[in-house]
């Protein structure tokens, strides 16, 4: 190809992936609008206890922490860039470093701009493994894909770990043709880095491993260039990555592993909101029919992809195909079932889709002319339905979620200092400031001395209530970290924590700890009034012990009707999710009356 038709291809790529990029950001924006709870809160406070508690020990260890030490540097940015352009003053800035939701945009749009970077790695693999068009294509389909856009928009590291993941599928694939020590150590880099952003990335590793095995094994030595040493330095290098960006492993290396331990034990064990009945529960066809339902016509393009890549056989294509059987082979035992745990594959995914539609096509022009046009319009056909499905479920998140709907007629109607049985979990209640971290800052002494009074004012005027929890299980300090796990199941559906049950699960209890006001959400109400009994629950599953006063204490609730009185208990408001779409759980506040039978 002449310089200046390199130079025309250059400039085309940039521009079809600006407007790839461009329309995967109108799909995610309408989540700013109205954020959705996952754990994104938690990812933020972590970063704000950094700042606020000047400590560096983690308090959410569901995820390793690249993504909260990331999220740490672009906090201090933001701060820096309020003070500095007089937006905010220092006691402003102080006060706002309790109050998570603050920085959700911020976070939120760190996930975007990693994202978007997701998109050009596609690419960028894409081009690796077979020619720009793939390339194009594939950036494409992952741009439209409803997962990937979903986690674009939320402060938790899937985005990031999506990014990296795809850097290090370039150059996995490159090693695979090319083992060379650059391929080796690049791999090993973006290996670490993905890992250090969520632990499903490790996968990656062990394909790096089985690269450098099939190199070094296959008949004949033709790959006598892959060194044992190459490998080695990859994985120091991968360690290392991983221990400099998400260091607070080292630091408390036994909370993380209890983590990565319990969560493990937890998805095998445990249903997850994937639309699957955990009677019905099949391993790996339960994943790959919410994939499906989650992906769409996508979905069904990675299908293809995968059947393609196992008749074009190359070392990079076979690559992928064993990444993508190992994960789901592993993954798709676990009960818990979302597509979120299989993002690291996306971009090999869809570079396998790209790539089976593009040698198709051609193909086809060449030799059956009268077919490529009907597969070309039944490829479109494909991408245009994921698009309708999801850009009508993205516009819907214009709509007022009922969180946040109920969080401002609680701030404008219950009195601040109020205490308020419920909201525990923003991801199904609404996200109240409570008072007790008020009281705890303000009480310690990382508050500068000459703004201390002024934050404490600002402190003072905003809405905060004393938030007590309506408890799913028993108190988890029951149960000590070095329990093995069938002895913590064993004692919760033990009598013992039935009793506890029944004296902690009740209303009379409720207003023991001074509740004046009980806050529920159908995300909680669904899990008890939708079983009878608690031997249809699944048999790990915590709520056992619990189930029949927590059922008994919701049947109460649901009887009483808007604006009248039942047994002291006042049902004040309701909130529902609007125009047929489910824009977040249904929030009912209640006034409880003080010793009301």
């Amino acid at each position: 190809m002449s310089a200046s038709r390199a130079a025309i291809a250059r400039n085309r790529d940039v521009w079809v992936l600006g407007a790839v990029m461009f329309i995967a950001t109108a799909l995610t924006l309408p989540g700013f609008a109205n954020p959705t709870w996952h754990a994104g809160p938690w990812v933020v406070d972590n970063v704000l206890h950094y700042l606020r508690d000047t400590a560096l020990n983690s308090k959410f260890v569901a995820y390793p922490m690249l993504q909260a030490n990331l999220l740490a540097a672009t906090v201090v940015a933001f701060c820096a860039l309020q003070v500095a352009s007089g937006a905010w003053t220092w006691p402003e800035l102080y006060a706002n470093l309790i109050d998570w939701r603050v920085f959700m945009p911020v976070a939120n749009g760190l996930s975007l701009v990693v994202g978007l970077a997701a998109i050009v790695a596609t690419y960028w693999l894409g081009r690796s493994v077979a020619d720009r068009t793939v390339g194009l294509l594939a950036a494409t389909l992952l741009a439209l894909t409803p997962t990937f856009n979903d986690y674009c928009h939320e402060a938790v590291p899937d985005a990031t770990m999506t990014t990296l993941a795809a850097l290090a599928w370039v150059f996995l694939a490159n090693a695979a043709d090319n083992p060379s020590r650059r391929n080796y150590l690049l791999a090993g880099l973006f290996t670490g880095l993905a890992t250090a952003a969520k632990y499903n990335a490790g996968m990656l590793g062990v394909l790096g491993v089985g690269v450098h095995l099939w190199h070094r094994l296959r008949p004949g030595e033709r790959s006598p260039q892959a060194r044992w040493s190459y490998l080695l330095q990859a994985l120091l290098l991968g360690v290392a990555a991983f221990s400099v960006t998400s260091f607070q492993v080292l630091l408390e290396p036994h909370k993380f592993l209890h983590s990565v331990l319990v969560y493990e034990r937890d998805y095998k064990l445990l249903a997850y909101s994937g639309a699957v009945d955990p009677a019905s529960f099949i391993p790996w066809l339960s994943h790959l029919g919410v994939c499906l339902r989650s992906e769409h016509g996508i979905a069904l393009l990675f299908g293809v992809g995968l059947i393609g890549c196992i008749f074009r056989r190359t070392p990079a294509r076979l690559l992928m195909v064993v990444g993508v059987l190992l994960a789901l082979a592993y993954i798709g035992r676990w009960r818990m079932v979302h597509m979120r745990f299989y993002l690291f594959l996306y971009p090999a995914l869809a570079v396998m889709a790209a790539d089976a539609v593009v040698v198709g096509l051609r193909h086809l022009r060449t030799h059956r002319p009268i077919f490529a046009r009907a597969a070309a319009v039944a490829v479109a056909g494909l991408v245009l339905w994921t698009v309708v499905v999801y850009g009508r479920d993205s516009l819907s998140l214009l709509l007022p979620d009922t969180r946040e709907l109920s969080r401002a007629w609680i701030e404008a109607n219950i009195p601040p200092g109020a205490v308020i049985a419920g909201p525990t979990s923003p991801e199904g209640y609404p996200a109240l400031l409570p008072m007790e971290r008020v009281e705890d800052y303000l009480s310690r002494g990382e508050i500068p001395t000459q703004h201390r009074e002024t934050v404490s004012r600002i402190l003072k005027g905003k809405p905060v209530y004393r938030l007590l929890p309506l408890r799913q299980t028993l108190p988890e300090p029951v149960f000590p970290e070095s329990w093995p796990g069938p002895a913590i199941a064993r004692l919760k559906r033990s009598e013992y924590a039935r009793r506890e049950a029944s004296r902690t699960l009740s209303l009379d209890h409720v207003r023991e700890q001074g509740a004046q006001y009980i806050v529920t959400s159908s995300t909680v109400y669904d899990m008890y009034l939708e079983h009878q009994s608690a031997d249809e629950l699944p048999r790990y599953d915590p709520r056992t012990a619990a189930f029949p006063e927590f059922r008994r204490f919701y049947i109460i609730l649901e009887r009483v009707a808007r604006g009248e009185t039942e047994r002291g208990i006042r049902l004040l408001n309701s909130f529902e999710p609007r125009g047929g779409q489910r824009i977040g759980p249904t929030i009912r506040v209640y006034r409880l009356a003080p010793g009301s039978r």
